[in-house]
């Protein structure tokens, strides 16, 4: 393996416990299994019609901080969902806020993105992706667009490059951690891609897609453990 993609690869495993204390609290311990928090019962939820989440014709935030306040209630949101209907509305929430910018250019150069990926032009997609983190490089969801147009080239390097900036800018971005764990397993990390699938577990636990990726992966590697 390339020395580079070896490093980066340490520094992928790495982040997934140093990214921030509320993902080692949600783990509670060394468990291999999320555990529910137990300080407080969850908050009642809300009405499909009251909550935030289910207006589709609400008008976005106002700014980058309020689009940040508004997501850490969405993603403590999702931890406490006790549905799959409800953590599906949540997470489509959350979806549509990582898309905010809070600037008009970089609104359409992600538009013309989204177009070019959708024609599987990936060097034009990279490279207004390009454009996008050079303008606003705190932007997570640019990172996180050009690690797919990298991923679906099958340039995993790359892709776990810009998922690491993700990460960092966004630790509870589960669909960054997602694609994060099939790199890792496409290079046979398989105790990391589980230890990143866990961590997309408890940010969204009724996630069935995980859980069973879970499920899977913990067999692979504690039967070769044994």
């Amino acid at each position: 393996m390339h020395q580079t993609t070896r490093t980066i690869l340490t520094c992928a495993a790495a982040l997934l416990m140093l990214s921030g204390p509320a993902f080692a609290q949600s783990q509670g311990g060394d468990d291999n299994t999320p555990k529910a928090q137990t300080q407080s019962p969850p908050s009642p939820k809300p009405s499909a019609a009251d909550d935030p989440a289910a207006k589709k014709d609400a008008p976005g935030p106002a700014s980058v901080a309020e689009r940040d306040r508004i997501l850490d209630d969405m993603y403590k949101r999702l931890a406490e969902a006790d549905s799959p209907d409800y953590a599906k509305l949540v997470s489509t929430a959350i979806e549509k806020l990582w898309v905010f910018s809070g600037s008009d250019t970089v609104d359409l150069l992600m538009r013309r993105a989204q177009v070019a990926i959708g024609k599987k032009d990936s060097s034009a997609a990279k490279a207004i992706l390009n454009a996008v983190v050079g303008l606003r490089p705190s932007y997570a969801e640019a990172w996180n667009r050009r690690a797919f147009v990298h991923f679906s080239s099958k340039d995993y390097q790359a892709a776990l490059s810009d998922l690491r900036r993700v990460l960092i800018l966004d630790p509870k971005h589960f669909k960054a951690i997602g694609g994060l764990a099939v790199i890792l397993r496409e290079y046979g990390r398989d105790e990391a891609a589980l230890a990143a699938f866990r961590r997309a577990l408890a940010i969204n636990p009724q996630d069935e897609e995980v859980r069973k990726a879970v499920k899977e992966l913990q067999i692979e590697v504690e039967g070769r453990a044994i």
